[in-house]
């Protein structure tokens, strides 16, 4: 790498006193050239203080502001972080509508199912099942993985098994559609 850029000085100033010089603050360098900061920062990457800074870019700390249940600690480990801060980039991009979220939910967690009801009345329910983790759940009860509009408010609703006789299906009224989750 050095004699690179010693080959790209021209002529006139290929003195010896000045090759020197610049060989010892190229030689400081050296070391820099071989690292690729590319895939570093990239998320499925980064790891402890490099996904710190992925997630002071995307203005989420590895620090929870609430005390999760049951003694979890509030410092999120590499893999619950990345999880996280891969929904920051989802919810950032977000359309703002409810199939939005379903494609959203599909990247972040894509074997457990995700159903949202709109209620009419600037609420929505959404019911999640399968999910087995309580951290997860408390993360998404807390707005950190499932997008909202502004104002609209989300109950959260999570069950671990569902008799397989549920059916689901769209009941279209009045130009609107709601989901709808049945027992048979």
């Amino acid at each position: 790498m050095i004699q690179y850029y010693l080959d790209k000085v021209t002529s006139q100033h290929q003195k010896p006193k000045f090759l020197a010089w610049l060989t010892v603050g190229l030689w400081l360098f050296k070391d820099i050239s071989s690292v690729d900061i590319n895939s570093s920062f990239e998320m499925d990457n980064a790891t402890g203080v490099q996904l710190d800074i992925v997630g002071q870019i995307l203005g989420r700390s590895r620090i929870l502001p609430f005390q999760p249940l049951f003694d979890i600690s509030p410092v999120m480990d590499d893999t619950v972080y990345r999880l996280v801060l891969k929904a920051k980039v989802l919810q950032n991009q977000w359309d703002g509508t409810i199939p939005g979220i379903y494609e959203i939910w599909d990247v972040i967690f894509p074997n457990v199912d995700l159903y949202i009801t709109d209620n009419q009345n600037m609420t929505m329910k959404a019911t999640v099942i399968g999910m087995h983790g309580v951290l997860e759940q408390q993360l998404i009860s807390n707005g950190y993985i499932v997008p909202k509009p502004a104002t609209v408010g989300i109950l959260y609703e999570f069950a671990e098994n569902v008799d397989m006789n549920i059916y689901y299906g769209f009941v279209v009224q009045e130009g609107t559609i709601e989901t709808v989750i049945q027992g048979g």
